[in-house]
């Protein structure tokens, strides 16, 4: 289907963008590429049909994508990009700009014309003269043409394309794989297990942690597992000292040591001097452990 670039100048779909971002112009086009390849020019909107309009744009089927989907529609029929008479009274899609060119890329391909449906036809008598051939087909070959297409060009509106399916099973099965990789039984060699029974603070959802734990540099493992110790002692309490996965994010250990008044070393920092300013640094001190 082609894409003119006057279109994108069009104020009405300036407006359309404006109001539903891109992803409604997609909506809106995806529309009329299902209009295409259901019947040639029109589409029966039914009660799934936002189903499948959600599968073909990749949007999950939550009730929300569905009402977006039918206020995107609803714009289009009040500016007039589909007929709104139509819709109202017969539930189709469709429009004078696709059935003029349904009817032109026949002629363009040599094909025998099939004529518009009579209910739905919105062609001007005096236009449909451009689009005569001196042999026109009879209904047969139209009702055949017709069911060809359906049977080729489209799949049941109640199931969603087959290639979208096997994404979705594809998605999951990577995701268990992850999940496997991560998980306890397989990270003892990394030296979690000791990070998350030294911290002593298990308020964070241990799979959160773990992962967070793998996504750190063998260096970086060492240095926050020998830091714990000293944060533990200038935060003996529990309930001021952050949960393990803000320790890792925030990489704790790359920063100053705070002393709470309850720690044993805090008494001999009370004059005004913070741990940082003794003569031994931070660093250098928690490398002993």
């Amino acid at each position: 289907m082609p894409l003119h670039c006057s279109e994108m100048r069009d104020l009405d779909i300036g407006a359309l963008v404006q109001q539903f971002t891109g992803t409604g112009w997609q909506v809106y086009k995806w529309i009329e590429l299902l209009c295409i390849e259901k019947n040639g020019y029109y589409l029966d909107w039914t009660q799934n049909s936002p189903k499948t309009v959600a599968h073909v744009c990749y949007m999950s089927l939550t009730q929300k994508n569905i009402n977006f989907i039918s206020e995107v529609l609803s714009y289009c029929l009040a500016k007039g990009f589909f007929d709104k008479t139509l819709f109202k009274e017969k539930n189709v899609v469709t429009s004078r700009y696709l059935q003029e060119r349904f009817l032109k890329v026949l002629i363009d391909c040599n094909r025998k014309l099939i004529p518009i449906l009579p209910e739905i036809n919105l062609i001007p008598n005096e236009i449909k003269a451009e689009f005569k051939q001196e042999n026109p087909p009879n209904t047969k070959i139209y009702e055949n043409s017709t069911e060809k297409a359906v049977q080729n060009l489209t799949q049941d509106f109640e199931n969603p394309p087959q290639d979208l399916q096997q994404k979705e099973i594809k998605e999951k099965e990577k995701k268990k794989n992850i999940s496997k990789s991560l998980s306890v039984e397989n990270s003892e060699n990394l030296g979690f297990s000791s990070f998350w029974d030294l911290y002593d603070k298990k308020n964070s959802p241990k799979e959160k942690v773990l992962a967070k734990w793998c996504k750190l540099t063998n260096a970086e493992r060492d240095a926050a597992l020998a830091f714990v110790p000293l944060y533990k002692e200038a935060q003996p309490d529990k309930t001021f000292r952050c949960n393990p996965y803000r320790y890792l994010n925030e990489q704790r250990w790359e920063q100053e040591l705070i002393y709470s008044k309850n720690s044993k070393k805090y008494e001999k920092f009370r004059n005004g001097n913070n741990p940082s300013d003794n003569s031994e640094s931070q660093k250098d001190y928690y490398k002993k452990f």
